[in-house]
């Protein structure tokens, strides 16, 4: 009788095992890091192939939150893939072998660049570009109020290939004597091409002082690291200010 109640105890102890080894694999398994074999950054093929594939739900996990962007980031996926064709079987590779390294990606976007080799810091460049989207009335002023749309870009290029670009726009109102009221500010990730890194946005404001309305916004630059997970690298900062007149100035830097 003993040895049967052992055999039941040790029944009831295994099933357990085996119900709790059921529930934690597969989170196991979810955490895992991806087959370096299997990464879109794995080779040239590989990388052309993810921008041929780029959806919707590919823009989504890559940070980009505005539906429009998205869509337009699908479309733009092509023209991308045709810039990336025309690098040179080594400056290919260069490229990738960039949007793999966390050290170098962590040094672009803590603002610490000098840290990388002159070679590198020439292969990556970032630019900002500000535009009026559109305004109630194109250049002129009265007493009455009026509003303009203007709006920045702060985009990452590798060898001449854009990888990730950061928009803001801003909506305010003006008169004859400057700008009377800040409408809304948008912030969001306009591209990104690097499939193992998450961007988004941490915060937004905007505010009148002088005359002139003034948006600001940070992102978050993450990066997956095999077990450890995703890894905060730095953020990208990028404003816009604008006038009675329309788009003033503006800043883009990473830190």
């Amino acid at each position: 009788m003993r040895s049967v109640k052992k055999k039941i105890s040790w029944l009831a102890v295994f099933s357990i095992l085996v119900l709790l080894l059921s529930s934690v694999l597969p989170l196991s398994a979810a955490a895992a890091p991806q087959d370096p074999q299997t990464s879109p950054l794995s080779s040239p093929k590989a990388y052309m192939k993810y921008l041929k594939d780029y959806s919707i739900d590919d823009a989504y996990e890559s940070g980009i939150t505005d539906e429009t962007a998205a869509a337009e980031a699908v479309e733009d996926a092509e023209a991308t893939l045709e810039e990336f064709k025309k690098l040179s079987k080594k400056e290919k590779e260069k490229y990738l072998a960039i949007l793999n390294d966390p050290e170098i990606l962590e040094a672009v976007f803590t603002g610490e660049m000098d840290k990388l080799d002159k070679e590198t810091r020439e292969d990556i460049e970032w630019t900002e570009e500000k535009t009026e989207e559109q305004s109630s009335e194109d250049g002129m002023v009265s007493i009455s109020a009026l509003t303009h749309t203007i709006s920045g870009t702060g985009t990452m290029w590798v060898l001449g290939v854009r990888v990730t670009e950061y928009k803001i726009v801003g909506t305010y109102e003006y008169n004859s004597y400057g700008v009377t009221s800040a409408v809304k500010t948008q912030a969001y990730v306009n591209r990104n091409w690097n499939p193992t890194v998450v961007t988004d946005l941490s915060n937004k404001d905007h505010y009148v002082s002088g005359g002139k309305y003034y948006g600001d916004a940070i992102f978050y630059y993450k990066i997956g690291l095999g077990s450890l997970g995703i890894v905060q690298l730095g953020n990208v900062f990028i404003g816009i200010v604008g006038s009675k007149y329309g788009k003033y100035s503006g800043y883009f830097y990473t830190r």
